[in-house]
C-alpha cells in the first residue's frame, strides 16, 4: 500500500516548548500578543507555583501559552478533529506556513539563553478499517510487518531515530514517531434532548522533535527560529516519505 497524499492528514495539534537556561516568568511580557497580535481572552498567574497560563482562539484552534520554570510551552490543538461539530483545521501546508510564521518574530528576539527547543505535532487521518490503518503503519514504519488480513487491534508503535539539522551543528536531535489506530467515538445532544453518537476509525500520528536532554550550550536566538523550522519541515516530510533513517 502507498502512502496516502498528506493533504489527508489534519491537524490535531501543534506545539513549541523552549527550554531556558534560568528559570523565567512569562508576567508582564506580552509574548502571546507578539505572536497573534491580540491580547489573550484569559490570563491566569500562580505565583506560589511558578506557573502563568493564557489563552484564547488563534488561526482557527485553541491556543495556550504556558510557562513554568525553565520552560515555555505554546499549543494549538483543534478538539476531535474530523468529527461532527468540531472546528476544522485549514488544509495542512496552509495551516503549517502560518504556525511557522506566527513565531519568527518571537524566537529570533528572545531575551534568555535557550538550552533546548521541542516541536510536537498530533495528525489525524480517517480510515476505513483497523486493519487498513496497521497496513499504514508498516508503510511508515519500513521495518514494521502486519500482514494483511493479521486480526491485530490497537496497535500503537512508538520510535525514535535521532536526526541532525543544520542549524545548529554537531548536535543530534530526537526525532519520534508514535502510530497507532484508534476508534473515537463522540455523544452529542439534538434539539429534542436525545443523543447522537458518532464514531469513526483514525490513525493517529504523533510525531516530535526535541534537543538532547544533556546539551549544555545555549542555543543562540537567531538559530532557534531555523531549528524551529527545520524541525516543523521534518514532520512534514515524515507524513510524506515515512520515518527514513538518517
Amino acid at each position: 500500500m502507498s502512502l496516502p497524499d498528506i493533504k489527508e492528514w489534519h491537524v490535531e495539534t501543534l506545539r513549541l516548548t523552549v527550554f531556558s537556561i534560568e528559570p523565567i516568568s512569562g508576567v508582564g511580557r506580552e509574548w502571546w500578543k507578539q505572536v497573534t497580535k491580540f491580547d489573550p481572552e484569559t490570563a491566569v498567574n500562580r505565583p506560589s507555583a511558578g506557573e502563568y497560563f493564557e489563552s484564547g482562539e488563534f488561526l482557527g484552534g485553541q491556543f495556550e501559552l504556558k510557562t513554568a520554570f525553565n520552560r515555555v510551552d505554546w499549543s494549538l490543538s483543534f478538539p476531535f478533529t474530523d468529527l461532527p461539530g468540531a472546528p476544522k483545521p485549514e488544509e495542512i501546508h496552509a495551516l503549517t506556513f502560518k504556525w511557522l510564521m506566527a513565531f519568527k518574530s518571537w524566537l529570533t528576539s528572545l531575551d534568555f539563553g535557550v538550552a533546548r527547543v521541542a516541536v510536537g505535532a498530533v495528525f489525524i487521518k480517517k480510515i476505513s478499517s483497523i486493519a487498513v490503518g496497521n497496513s499504514l503503519i508498516s508503510d511508515y514504519l519500513h521495518f514494521v510487518n502486519v500482514n494483511d488480513g493479521c486480526e491485530i487491534e490497537d496497535l500503537m508503535i512508538q520510535v525514535n531515530s535521532p536526526s541532525s539539522f543544520k542549524s545548529v551543528e554537531g548536535l543530534r536531535h530526537n526525532r519520534i514517531i508514535k502510530l497507532g489506530v484508534l476508534e473515537r467515538q463522540v455523544i452529542t445532544i439534538g434539539p429534542a434532548g436525545f443523543p447522537n453518537a458518532a464514531s469513526d476509525t483514525v490513525l493517529r500520528c504523533e510525531l516530535d522533535m526535541s534537543s538532547p536532554l544533556g546539551h549544555q550550550h545555549a542555543i543562540l536566538a537567531s538559530d532557534s527560529y531555523e531549528l524551529f523550522s527545520e524541525m516543523v519541515h521534518a514532520y512534514l516530510s515524515i507524513l510524506k516519505d515515512g520515518m527514513i533513517d538518517e
